[in-house]
This record gives C-alpha cells, structure tokens and sequence, in this order.
C-alpha cells in the first residue's frame, strides 16, 4: 500500500468516524441508541431458517446485524465507531484500499427477515460498501420464517404466495391486497410481472421519484400506475406524478352536502360547461347505469342547450380513454372505472371528474349517495311490521359500492322501533335461503332490487329503486312488498349542474355525500304498511334534524350470519 492510498483511506476512515459519531449523537438526543439494530432478540423461538443461495443484495435493504457482538462498532448506519488507532480501523482501511482496486467479491452472510437483511459475516465490507456508495453486494442470504401472526406483516406472506423459498427483490407494499391485484392484472403470470416492474422500477429511479417520493414504496407506485395504465406500458410514468404525489401526502378531505353552497376557484375558467357521462356497460344491461341515466336525462330536459355526450358499454377496468370530446365537466357513473376517472383527471387538467364512489379517489371528486339514512328507515319500517321481531337482510353483490355500512343502520333502525329484533344476514337470494329464514320465524326481508324480475316492482314507472321490504311467508315464499328505497339522480344532477353554472366557481376536488335531506333518496310505503307510516314520518324528521343518528358506531347491533 503506497502512502498516498493509505492517506486516502485513513481519510476515508475519518470522514466515515465523523458520520457515525454524528449518526449516534442525533438519535440519542431523540432518545434512540443509534447503534445498528439488533435481530437476534426479537426473533420467535419458531422461526424456521431456509437457505435461500447466494444472490445481490441492496444495500439499503440491509436493516441492521443478526447478533449483538458487532453492534457497539458501528452506528445504525453501518458508519465505524472506534477509533483510527483500533484494530477495527486497521482492518476497514485494508478493506477499502482492497476495494478500490478490485472490488468486493467475497460474498456476505446475512439473514432475510420479512422482506430486509441483517449481516451475520462481513459488517465491515457493507460499512466500506456504504462509503463507496455501491448499490448492492453479493451475500448468502438464508430466510427466517416467523409463523404468521399479529406482528408479522400480512404483506410478507402475500408477496411470497406460498412459496417459502421466493427471493424478494424490490417489490415491496406499505398495505396488503396491493400484489394480489397486481397479479391478477398480470393473469398469474409472476415472472411478466416482475420482469415489467424491474422496467418500471429503473424507469421510476430514473426520474428520481423514489427520492421525491419516500413516503411510499415503489411498489405502491407501480400498483397506483396499473390501475390507470395497462400495468405493461411505462410510456405514461411522468404523468402519473400528481397521483403519485397525492398518494404520498393524502391532502384534507372536504365533503360537500349541498351542492349549492359550494364555492371555490373559477374552475371551468369562462369555458362554457360541456358534459360527458360515462357508463360501465350499458343502461339495457346494468342497473346503475339505467339509474344514472335517469339523472342524465332530466338534466337534457332542464338544459337543453347544454352540450352533453354519452359513453356507454365501458368494460370493468378499462384503460383506454374515451373520446369525451371537449366535455369539461365528466360524470363516471361506475366505482369499477375508477381507474378510468384518474386517468382522465391526469390527461385533462381543465376538467371536473366525478367519479360515483364512496370513498375519495385520488385526482377525481366524488359523489355518492348517503344510503345509511334510508337504510335506518327501512329497519324502522320492517322492525315496525314484523310480527316476531325476526328479520332477514339480503346482502348487496360486490359491485355495489358502499353498503356494507347500511346493513348496521338497518339493524339499528329496527331495533329502534323494536328493541328485540334480531337481524340475520347472508348472501343470495335463492329459495333455500328463503326456507330456512321462514322455518326459523323471519316473517320480514331486506332485498337489494337484484336481480330484476326476482321481487314485484313497487311502482312500475319508478326506476330508481334499489332494495325493498318484503314479506316473507314461514314456507319461503316472498310476499307483499312493505316498502322500497329509491335514488332520485335526476334531483343530484340537476342540483348540481345548476350551482355549476350559475355560480361558474367550483373547487378543484370536492366530495358530494348528498343524503335524506337533500332530496336525492327517499322511501315509500305500501298500502300494506300504511300503519307504519307515521312511525318513518317521525324518525325521518328526527334524522334529518340531527336528533338520531343513523349509524351510532358506539352502540351497534347484534347482526346474526345466516
């Protein structure tokens, strides 16, 4: 080693000391060790050890040391500790003299723990790896396996998919659920989907946003991006920023429930409003576009000049963007084309993108009924009609967003009027449900209006109906209809079409959750149930002046499955 190199690496050793002595200093006046952290004492005494191979390593997947012993030289962040005249300082010098000139090859040993690396051998070579700024190293990597449990991250075990040996690279998720998607976008095919998220990975590094963006991972970027792109074509990865951005920083959420008083920035610029609605198939073949339609056409009637256009027979999880003309203000009628809505919200700045759905959407707004209003009525009429206090809710299918919630204010309505009733729910609608209900005494069901034909409309010319109360004979047999809830989309529309263009202001984002006061919902009775009428008449008033509320998280109801 000639004097300048060995200079050059006392020099490195210093700057190194100086780092790590900084490191330890700054977490422990926030109360923190600042040591390297230490794996061995948090292990379950059932991890089982499997031998993954020999394979590169990043190295800022690398978390800590497997054992105590090396923990006292080196800070958390793998920066040396003990002074330049220790054997330890000898050692790394050599180490990194070594490194300069032909590299790090011998292999590591570490061990894998859910997803990160932690160095049994070779501390010192991740230490002048660090300093070098290398991105990876060659290590012997063998798994520790925790048995699944609370402390053990349900994404671990998503991501390896039963197989116990599969090497976890980069792809990792803040949320389980997020792969599953992904590998169903792929069709199954897991090597496809890690060779295009190794491209978009070098694409998404390349334009620095993991540094932008370290809030999430890049695997949560890349499942954003396959549910607005066809998850294969990384043309569009600039574009997505804004979503990415908001993904990482939520911002507040604002809910408007009167379309009238929202007030913000001149959103449509002077540009007069041009509208396009969009449906996942077609108002023929699916209910909530038939629903929808409705509000579309009694917003023609109420503006006839007004520039409309629809798209319809949109298929569940279509990329491809429509051609909407240049309609500003966009209605997406379906939660399924949600991905749809962001990515018009990403390719068309200037517009307003409404999406139907309960829950914020990124770029897009949101509209959506409150249904859990409705619901607590119907509880109050069957909890009023029924004779034993037995009830029976049918469950919506899975495409109909949001009424998991409705079901609880169901129950609490009827217990409302009958503290003894007993709610039973499950799914289906077919016969052999309807016969063990009545053998165990349900005399009154909650039915989604799905699918058609299967429950006697209440009024032929009502479209908007989705759920109706029924009788329900002790052989199964569905009677009378007590009642039904209905959507009125055409009041929604046109409310909120008319605070567009008389105001000409709107904000950028907004959530509309439009409820019983708003006109947009309502329930009607039978002549079957005309005895109940006064009992809904009353809580109506009181949900809609705030003195019952209908879903109290703190007090909720018995729901009995099946």
């Amino acid at each position: 080693m000639d004097l300048y190199t060995a200079q050059d690496a006392l020099d490195s050793y210093y700057a190194a000391l100086r780092q790590g002595r900084r490191y330890v200093s700054e977490r422990r006046s926030q109360k923190q060790s600042g040591l390297l952290r230490v794996l061995e004492p948090l292990l379950s005494e059932f991890c089982r050890e499997i031998p993954l191979g020999l394979y590169e390593i990043p190295l800022k997947k690398i978390r800590g040391t497997y054992a105590v012993g090396r923990a006292g030289a080196l800070s958390g962040d793998f920066m040396p500790l003990l002074d330049e005249k220790s054997e330890f300082s000898y050692k790394w010098r050599s180490l990194y003299t070594s490194a300069l000139e032909i590299g790090i090859s011998e292999a590591i040993q570490v061990y894998e723990y859910l997803g990160y690396y932690y160095v049994l051998e070779g501390h010192k070579r991740v230490s002048v790896a660090r300093v070098l700024s290398l991105y990876s190293l060659l290590a012997k990597v063998t798994r520790l396996l925790p048995p699944p449990g609370e402390e053990t991250p349900p994404v671990f075990f998503e991501i390896l998919n039963g197989n116990q040996r599969k090497i976890i690279r980069h792809m990792w998720f803040s949320v389980p659920g997020r792969v599953t998607e992904l590998r169903k976008l792929a069709g199954g095919d897991e090597e496809r989907l890690e060779t295009v998220f190794s491209g978009f990975r070098a694409e998404y590094h390349r334009q620095n946003f993991h540094q932008t963006l370290p809030s999430i991972t890049t695997g949560d970027a890349f499942w954003q991006y396959a549910k607005i792109y066809p998850y294969d074509d990384l043309t569009n990865i600039a574009r997505c920023r804004p979503q990415w951005e908001l993904l990482a920083h939520p911002e507040p959420i604002k809910t408007v429930t009167d379309p009238s008083e929202s007030a913000g920035r001149h959103f449509l610029r002077g540009a007069p409003p041009q509208v396009a609605f969009l449906y996942r198939d077609t108002i023929e073949t699916r209910f909530s576009a038939a629903a929808h339609d409705i509000g579309r056409y009694a917003l023609q009637r109420e503006f006839p000049s007004l520039p409309l256009c629809v798209i319809d027979g949109l298929g569940c999880g279509a990329h491809e963007l429509p051609d909407i003309g240049k309609a500003n203000i966009v209605f997406v009628t379906d939660p399924t084309l949600a991905g749809l809505a962001l990515r018009i919200a990403l390719e068309r700045r200037n517009a307003l993108v409404l999406l139907y759905h309960e829950e914020p959407v990124g770029l897009t707004g949101t509209y959506f009924a409150k249904t859990e209003g409705v619901a607590f009525l119907m509880g109050v009429l069957a909890g009023s009609v029924s004779r034993s206090a037995n009830i029976g809710w049918v469950r919506f299918p899975r495409d109909f967003s949001g009424r998991g919630h409705d079901m609880q204010a169901f129950a609490q309505g009827a217990r409302a009027v009958r503290p003894a009733s007993r709610v039973f729910a499950a799914g289906g609608e077919d016969n052999s449900l309807f016969r063990r209900w009545g053998e165990r005494g349900v005399d009154t069901v909650f039915l989604p209006n799905l699918p058609l034909g299967m429950v006697r409309p209440l009024i032929k010319s009502f479209p908007g109906v989705y759920a109706h109360v029924c009788a329900l004979s002790p052989s199964g047999h569905i009677g009378d209809t007590l009642g039904a809830a209905a959507w009125h989309w055409d009041v929604f529309y046109r409310k909120l079409m008319r605070g567009i263009t008389e105001s000409g202001s709107h904000p950028e984002k907004l959530h509309f959750r439009l409820g019983l006061d708003s006109g947009v919902l309502d329930i009607h009775t039978t002549a079957a149930a005309s005895g109940a009428a006064k009992c809904l008449s009353v809580f109506h008033r009181a949900l809609i002046d705030g003195s019952v509320e209908a879903l109290d998280e703190a007090d909720l109801a018995e729901i009995a499955e099946g």
